[in-house]
């Protein structure tokens, strides 16, 4: 395969990277999917190129709420990311975190929960439990805790709340107190708190 094909589905891959960042899902959607192709007509589908962009070509979708696609995606990048690349490697781990996020969408609580569980713990082996995308997985898992415990009738555990603190108080030691990051994970601990029964501190 000639250098010049890599260049070009690589230029086509940071343009769908580039609209997406400027909030233009649709017109994102139609280059990624190009790259993604074109890496894997020329690559095969477990190349590490073929694999960023299906990782990508996921996310683009969910951005523009197409879950159900989004979904297949990621546990097809995933599925393959844990063959060649190990499931501890942060890209698999990255791509299970997310695939955790669109399973909890989707009112999918258990199974978000069997998917987050052990990615939180890869992460903890590779980069550590107060590592950014280790702060996203504790919040999320929180959140599948929660919901899993209102739909079974349950009252909400203390691990939930535990979980949710951890993640808030690690998005303000990433972020500042001000980050809408932060907010939204004071407002998950808030929600938590209160299905535990408890007013927010």
């Amino acid at each position: 395969v000639g250098e010049p094909l890599t260049l070009r589905l690589s230029a086509e891959h940071n343009l769908a990277l580039v609209l997406h960042a400027q909030g233009r899902p649709a017109e994102a959607r139609v280059h990624v999917l190009n790259a993604r192709s074109g890496f894997e007509e020329a690559f095969g589908p477990a190349h590490v190129l073929t694999l960023k962009a299906g990782h990508n070509e996921a996310m683009i979708a969910d951005a523009a709420g197409e879950t159900e696609e989004a979904r297949a995606a990621y546990e097809t990048v995933v599925g393959l990311r844990c063959e060649v690349l190990g499931p501890d490697h942060v890209d698999t781990l990255k791509s299970r975190c997310n695939l955790g996020w669109v399973l909890l969408r989707q009112g999918e609580a258990q199974k978000a929960e069997e998917t987050l569980r052990p990615t939180l713990a890869g992460l903890e082996r590779v980069v550590g439990r107060e590592h950014t995308l280790s702060t996203t997985v504790l919040q999320n898992l929180s959140l599948a805790l929660c919901r899993r415990c209102r739909l079974e009738g349950r009252p909400v555990s203390l691990e939930a709340q535990e979980l949710a603190r951890e993640a808030a108080e690690g998005r303000q030691r990433h972020n500042g107190p001000d980050h809408p990051d932060t907010m939204e994970a004071l407002r998950d601990l808030a929600d938590v708190q209160a299905a535990c029964g408890r007013a927010a501190e």
